[in-house]
Formats: structure tokens, C-alpha cells, sequence
């Protein structure tokens, strides 16, 4: 695929003359398909909707976070390898706070 920088109607194509969304990067092979880049700490990808719902996606030095309403939903620390739901601060590997764990699954190894 040539290298394509499309605006239509619909909205705006990188790697496609046919964007399907106002925004659509297409890409193959092992490249990333898009590249942030952030000079300081805590770089922050925010989503916002038409409503007071949003969403950030955060990192900062070996920390992944996804955020919404304020309150930690995803938290991971690749240092200490560890992995928060419900919490920034996990104790342990893993940790779930809420009142919404659902285990109809089952637990164990497979």
C-alpha cells in the first residue's frame, strides 16, 4: 500500500483513500500504526463524548492507567508488575475493588 493522505466527505484516510470513520489510520506489518509522543510525565489521551462521560488513557513512568469519572478503572505497573481493577493502588499482583466481581466462570487453572 502506497502512502495516502485522503480527505473526503466521510472524513480523513492515512493509508486509505476510503476513510470509513473521521479518523482511520490503515497500516500493516509489525510498525506501530500510530505514535504519541509526550515530552513530560503523565501524557494523557483523553476521550470525550457529547455527554459528561469520559475516558482518559494514561502513562507515566511504567504505568498504564484507564480512567473514567475520576476513579481508577485499569491500572498496570510494569515495574512491580502488578495489576489494579477499581484501583491505583493494587496490594498484591492483583486487586479488584468494587462491588461488581463476577466469578460465574469458574477459578482455576485450565
Amino acid at each position: 500500500m502506497g502512502q495516502t493522505i485522503e480527505v473526503t466527505a466521510t472524513g480523513a484516510g492515512i493509508g486509505t483513500a476510503s476513510p470509513q470513520a473521521k479518523l482511520d489510520i490503515v497500516g500493516s506489518g509489525t510498525t506501530p500504526l500510530l505514535r504519541l509522543a509526550h515530552s513530560g510525565s503523565g501524557a494523557t489521551l483523553l476521550f470525550e463524548g457529547i455527554t459528561s462521560i469520559s475516558a482518559r488513557l494514561g502513562v507515566d513512568t511504567n504505568v498504564f492507567r484507564v480512567t473514567g469519572f475520576g476513579n481508577t478503572a485499569l491500572y498496570a505497573d510494569t515495574y512491580t508488575a502488578s495489576i489494579g481493577v477499581g484501583t491505583a493502588s493494587p496490594f498484591g499482583r492483583f486487586e479488584v475493588v468494587g462491588p461488581y466481581v463476577d466469578f460465574s466462570g469458574g477459578l482455576g487453572k485450565r
